[in-house]
């Protein structure tokens, strides 16, 4: 069986869409191999998706994947979807897929791209003071009734 891991979810097998999100994470999975083909999936996003991912930002390193490993995630339709550079992802997989365009550090931590680039809502996420290269990322707002 497939060992699938990603930085917001694992496995979308639906048609579900995954959007606005932002992930900063280390991914591994090491799946058995099975008939020739080795059944590790792991996305910075989503291990597998059989949906649509969307306005996400991506950071952080694919470690292991003995079987497909992707910036974004290994399958599914990608749209408008970025990678901050230094974002690694392992080689040693039988597959390698890129979606995301790649951007500087710099750029990501500008709000306009929030606002103009992903087309994120200031009402629900914060993004004004975010500096990925020193550890602060755009937030969630919360909500007080």
């Amino acid at each position: 069986f497939a060992a699938v891991a990603g930085g917001i979810l694992g496995w979308n097998y639906e048609e579900g869409t995954v959007s606005n999100c932002f992930a900063n994470a280390t991914v591994s999975a090491y799946g058995y191999e099975y008939y020739n083909h080795f059944r590790g999936y792991a996305g910075l996003i989503s291990g597998w998706t059989g949906g649509t991912i969307e306005n996400c930002i991506a950071m952080g390193s694919v470690v292991k994947a003995n079987g497909t490993a992707s910036d974004i995630s290994t399958g599914g339709t990608i749209t408008n979807c970025y990678r901050a550079a230094g974002t690694t992802i392992t080689k040693d997989t039988k597959n390698y897929k890129t979606y995301a365009t790649e951007q500087s550090l710099d750029n990501l931590s500008r709000a306009i791209f929030y606002e103009v680039s992903l087309g994120w809502d200031s009402s629900v996420w914060n993004y004004n003071n975010v500096s990925l290269s020193r550890g602060i990322y755009p937030t969630l707002r919360q909500n007080i009734i």
